[in-house]
């Protein structure tokens, strides 16, 4: 009897500091990371950024979109915004793990002596990512995003470390 009431507490406890430690309503965050393109002519990146807001529905989804500095140079810049629907698995202790799909709007524009390009379109972007929820609004996560290229603008997988604040 003693041992199930034990248990029975830590369970209570344990749930209700779970609860503590979700994450609904808005958020905005920032990323940081390595990109790297398909394009020869567009070189890999560290320093790569990522600015984002977004609505936490419940424990499992969530919407979110954000501008993303894929690559900024004199002779070759690319940028993106997305807007991505993510599906949240609540692990134990305030970690999560999440998948993510939607659309990328990427502009690209790459100019030196052996290439030209000046191109943009709507691409899918897909990813996985993890998370842990350090306080009562501030997380932190490790994220690949993969945005499928198509004709001039080739593929391009962003690995990031970020933190964002639940307002």
């Amino acid at each position: 009897m003693k041992k199930t009431l034990i248990a029975l507490s830590l369970l209570i406890f344990a749930t209700s500091a779970l609860a503590k430690l979700s994450h609904h309503g808005p958020y905005l965050g920032a990323q940081t990371g390595y990109t790297n393109t398909d394009n020869s002519h567009a070189p890999d990146k560290w320093g790569t950024y990522r600015i984002f807001g977004g609505w936490r529905f419940n424990d499992y989804l969530a919407l979110e979109g954000g501008y993303n500095s894929i690559l900024d140079k004199s002779d070759a810049k690319i940028n993106g915004y997305d807007l991505t629907g993510k599906i949240i698995l609540p692990l134990i202790l305030g970690f999560h793990a999440y998948v993510l799909g939607g659309g990328q709007y990427v502009k690209q524009d790459i100019k030196n002596d052996s290439y030209d390009s000046n191109s943009s379109a709507l691409l899918p972007v897909i990813g996985i990512g993890g998370g842990w929820n350090l306080t009562n609004g501030i997380a932190v996560d490790a994220s690949w995003r993969h945005t499928i290229g198509v004709n001039n603008i080739k593929n391009i997988d962003f690995i990031a470390l970020g933190v964002s604040y639940t307002l």
